[in-house]
């Protein structure tokens, strides 16, 4: 197997990119090295970190860019984390932006022991608290702190629906639990940044609502049920849609009317802030163009018949 061969395999399993001292280590000299980026095959980017030129030039590239530049044991963090698993995107905030001189969504974040360091791309945050369930977390080749942590870390960043919408995702799709969270919430002391408490109360109330998920799950069966005997298009269940960068999950949707049906179950507005978040997604959702269906369980079957068929024939007829 020659050099360009050897490389390339390796380079894949990290989006292009190889370090000098892994170069080394698969008995490529220092002449050979100088060699290839003669004759640029390879790219040097900073200090002993290069990229393969044939490879194509992505956000996972230049996570692992930053982390290598964080030095050994750095870790990618805060908003970044969320930002790899897909739970939030803040690729399209430039009104935040602009309102907001401090504004860090977009660095690529990582964590170290060694320095500190920012520019217009990465933000490298200098920490020795390394938590046991901060190691050994790696998705898509790529490094990072737990879950848990990373919310915590970037939550003064967070508005009050991207929060929810954080902590309730990774509790859905079990990558943190409430526990979890609350032991991570006591490793860490407090620090800029973190808003321990907002996320202690966040993740209270979601595990009292998810105690009764059950009966809600029951209630959406029920809409499912009804709807499916009257929708002429695909019927789609936990609908994701972003929105001036904003990702809502959408109950039930008919993607190709438009049509969003939000169940407002046993819980419904418990609290004003739940009311809060509710009317602003909605308001969201109407200026992109959807249709936004409010079910009640106290609805009758007939009731919910006729207000879906009510939305679904005005489209049809405009």
């Amino acid at each position: 197997m020659n050099n360009f061969t050897r490389i390339s395999a390796l380079a894949r399993l990290q989006h292009g990119i190889i370090s000098r001292q892994q170069l080394l280590k698969s008995d490529v000299s220092k002449n050979e090295i100088i060699g290839l980026v003669k004759n640029k095959f390879l790219i040097q980017i900073r200090g002993g970190i290069y990229r393969v030129s044939t490879s194509p030039n992505t956000w996972y590239q230049s996570a692992l860019i930053a982390i290598n530049l964080g030095g050994k044991g750095s870790l990618l963090s805060h908003e970044s984390v969320l930002k790899l698993y897909g739970i939030l995107n803040f690729d399209k905030d430039s009104n935040y932006l602009r309102n907001r001189p401090n504004y860090t969504r977009r660095l690529i974040h990582v964590l170290s022991n060694h320095k500190e360091f920012r520019d217009k791309r990465i933000y490298i945050h200098k920490s020795r608290i390394v938590l046991l369930n901060d190691m050994s977390n790696v998705y898509k080749q790529i490094p990072h702190v737990s879950l848990e942590r990373a919310i915590i870390d970037c939550s003064q960043q967070l508005t009050d629906t991207e929060l929810s919408y954080a902590v309730e995702r990774v509790l859905q799709i079990k990558l943190a639990t409430p526990i979890s969270f609350e032991e991570t919430l006591d490793a860490l002391p407090s620090g800029p940044g973190r808003e321990k408490k907002r996320i202690s109360k966040l993740v209270n109330e979601i595990s009292k609502v998810n105690s009764v998920k059950h009966v809600e799950s029951i209630l959406e069966k029920r809409i499912e049920r009804i709807i499916r005997r009257c929708v002429k298009y695909q019927l789609e269940k936990q609908y994701e849609v972003d929105i001036q960068s904003n990702r809502f999950r959408l109950d039930f949707a008919v993607p190709q009317l438009k049509i969003a049906i939000e169940v407002d179950g046993y819980q419904y507005h418990a609290h004003r802030s739940a009311f809060d978040a509710d009317r602003n997604r909605s308001s969201l959702l109407t200026i992109a163009g959807w249709k936004v269906i409010h079910i009640t369980s106290k609805m009758s079957d007939d009731q919910i018949i006729k207000l879906f068929l009510g939305v679904q024939n005005s489209i049809d007829a405009s």
